[in-house]
């Protein structure tokens, strides 16, 4: 019964967080209009098309829209080939043809989980496995992809939306269908870097999570999993998550108020179904991380993101546990975005990271 009262309230929650958001959309269409007009016409017939992965019209659609509709990315049906280096957003027939054939389950989890690879004539023995930020424009994931492609790495993006964060069990069926694509689709890849950016770390967690629960499931990607980069982690408190879905929803100030609102709004409504089990994960994500080499990039002036919190956490693992962990900090940054702002800085952290992982750096770095 009180999981019935649950799944009702977070239908009813996601319905008004719905509206919001549409309201949202049109504040900010004057901006996006031609944008989202070259988009929308490459992608309408995917997002209208029913599927496993757009879930029913209601909560969902609020994030499967967001994805299409605010000149950020579609990614439901691209497949990236490698194309004189650059990465190509459609698929003619002729080279989906030329594939082998694939079950319908594998077709759809390619579609879900593409990989973008490194260089069409060799094949990597190394894949980054990139859990984004919620909102992330595809700008920004592609240079995350080319700055391991120089390294000669495949990348693959793991895209967050809100409803992975507003309802844990969504999260969850992110992790598992993961998983399973990895084990059956990645079993080439010898070494897995894992490289994730806020709300991104609470769909890692959760793959964790599930990594722990059935090692005779995924063992095998846990051992073949080298190290983890964590970009702004989201950790501190519930206002710290609701104010950066507001971030993440609108650019328009008023909403980005409005929406935490409706969000502690809706955590109390949900409380057992989402802060407790948010609470777990955020203990299971300090108690018990993966034991390899870590790297975090955090700020001080960083909302979402509590400096201190970030510290301690840094503290704890550097005294507790027996693995690498590497921090850069800085005074002035931006959430997510490190890499714009200080891209120097960032890229050779990152690189004498790398370095420093026996066997995984077999080319020379074009960084």
């Amino acid at each position: 019964m009180d999981k019935l009262i649950g799944n009702r309230v977070h239908a009813l929650c996601g319905q008004r967080l719905d509206y919001i958001f549409k309201h949202s959309q049109s504040i900010n269409s004057a901006v996006h209009k031609q944008r989202n007009r070259s988009i929308n016409s490459t992608v309408h017939k995917q997002v209208n098309k029913p599927s496993a992965l757009t879930g029913n019209r209601t909560f969902c659609t609020m994030v499967n829209i967001s994805s299409a509709t605010a000149g950020k990315r579609a990614f439901y049906t691209e497949i990236y080939l490698p194309t004189s280096g650059r990465v190509s957003s459609s698929v003619k027939l002729t080279e989906v043809s030329s594939r082998p054939p694939m079950s319908d389950e594998t077709s759809k989890m390619s579609e879900k989980f593409n990989i973008r690879l490194a260089n069409s004539c060799q094949c990597s023995k190394t894949l980054v496995i990139i859990f984004g930020f919620y909102g992330a424009p595809e700008k920004a994931i592609g240079n995350y992809c080319r700055l391991y492609h120089g390294y000669g790495f495949d990348a693959m993006y793991v895209p967050s939306f809100l409803k992975h964060f507003a309802w844990p069990n969504n999260s969850l069926e992110l992790a598992t269908d993961l998983l399973s694509f990895v084990n059956r689709s990645c079993a080439k890849y010898e070494h897995i870097l894992i490289h994730a950016f806020s709300m991104g770390a609470y769909n890692f967690t959760l793959c964790m999570s599930e990594m722990y629960r059935a090692p005779e499931l995924y063992s095998s990607i846990e051992k073949r999993i080298e190290a983890v980069v964590y970009d702004s982690l989201t950790i501190g408190t519930l206002k710290n998550m609701a104010h950066g879905v507001g971030m993440g929803l609108s650019k328009n100030r008023v909403l980005q108020t409005v929406i935490p609102l409706s969000m502690s709004l809706y955590f109390k409504l949900t409380n057992k179904y989402t802060v407790q089990v948010y609470e777990h994960f955020i203990d299971l994500f300090k108690q018990k991380p993966l034991q390899v080499p870590t790297l975090l990039f955090y700020c001080k002036n960083d909302p979402m993101s509590e400096y201190d919190v970030v510290e301690a956490l840094v503290h704890d693992w550097k005294t507790k546990f027996s693995f690498s962990v590497v921090n850069k900090s800085w005074e002035k940054s931006k959430h997510s975005a490190h890499f714009l702002v200080h891209k120097d800085e960032y890229s050779k952290t990152l690189d004498n990271f790398l370095k420093g992982i026996p066997g995984l750096l077999k080319i020379e770095s074009k960084i």
